[in-house]
């Protein structure tokens, strides 16, 4: 009962198979990261830029309210003018108060 198996080397059609799924699932997690990773950078950006634009246009509101002058940008605030001091509250919750 001494049978000889002869066996080539190499791979079977099954072990490729569980090799490419192995390798394609690992490719895919590192694609979803990396995609996701982009997607908050470009979001964090936009964000930035929003905040940026809008710290100019309350700056540019402050400099033309000292100077008794119309502010040049159009900037959406919630304005409580008294007599003493104005105050404001922007979009992204910036609020301030100008003493007059």
């Amino acid at each position: 009962m001494n049978k000889k198996y002869n066996r080539k080397q190499g791979l079977t059609l099954i072990e490729m198979l569980i090799a490419l799924m192995v390798s394609s699932i690992i490719l895919l997690t590192i694609l979803k990261l990396t995609t996701s990773s982009f997607t908050y950078s470009i979001q964090s950006i936009k964000d930035n830029h929003g905040l940026y634009t809008e710290l100019q246009a309350i700056l540019d509101y402050e400099t033309a309210i000292l100077n008794d002058t119309a502010p040049s940008h159009n900037l959406k605030l919630i304005i409580k003018n008294q007599n003493t001091h104005t105050t404001y509250k922007s979009n992204y919750k910036f609020t301030g108060v100008l003493i007059k």
